[in-house]
């Protein structure tokens, strides 16, 4: 998906899978008379991706249930996404912000996120017997929903990690 195409607000996960040219907000371009837009990247520049930063997906870990999370920028680098070798058409990997309290982060197998709007907590977990778990679950799931009346620009400066993360403060005797 060449998200600079669809514009910087618009979640490609959000559009109709019978999307046309009638429904682009940019009038230069909602007819599909209309020529594309040139591009002055070669196609040797163009990365295909299935989300972009600000997607809210589901994300799973190993021994955690499905949960909530943005797509974001890892801050230690400039990805938002990783290759496993250089011949691969898609990421293998996307950096997640999970939309829970306090927040944390990871690189997740593309594999082991799906989109948040097309699936529901109860299609893809099973009924949760701990329920602390579910009760963050529900809270995480609304935080979702917040992020999701947001453009993606604005999901990730309100959910994304850097701006969420607090660290801790250490304990210990009062410097003088």
């Amino acid at each position: 998906m060449r998200w600079r195409r669809l514009g910087e607000d618009v979640d490609p996960l959000l559009l109709a899978d019978d999307w046309s040219c009638e429904q682009n907000t940019d009038v230069s371009y909602n007819r599909c008379q209309t020529p594309e837009e040139t591009c002055a990247d070669s196609d040797d520049e163009i990365v295909y991706t299935t989300f972009v930063p600000g997607s809210i997906v589901w994300a799973k870990q190993h021994g955690y249930p499905w949960w909530p999370a943005v797509i974001d920028y890892d801050p230690d680098s400039p990805e938002y996404f990783v290759f496993n070798n250089s011949v691969d058409p898609l990421p293998s990997k996307y950096h997640v912000a999970f939309l829970e309290e306090p927040v944390t982060r990871a690189w997740v197998c593309s594999t082991h996120l799906k989109s948040f709007h097309r699936h529901s907590a109860d299609s893809i977990n099973k009924k949760l017997k701990n329920a602390d778990m579910s009760l963050k679950l529900e809270g995480s799931i609304k935080m979702a929903h917040e992020a999701l009346a947001l453009g993606i620009q604005e999901r990730i400066r309100n959910y994304g990690f850097c701006q969420r993360y607090r660290p801790q403060k250490a304990e210990g005797p009062a410097v003088p």
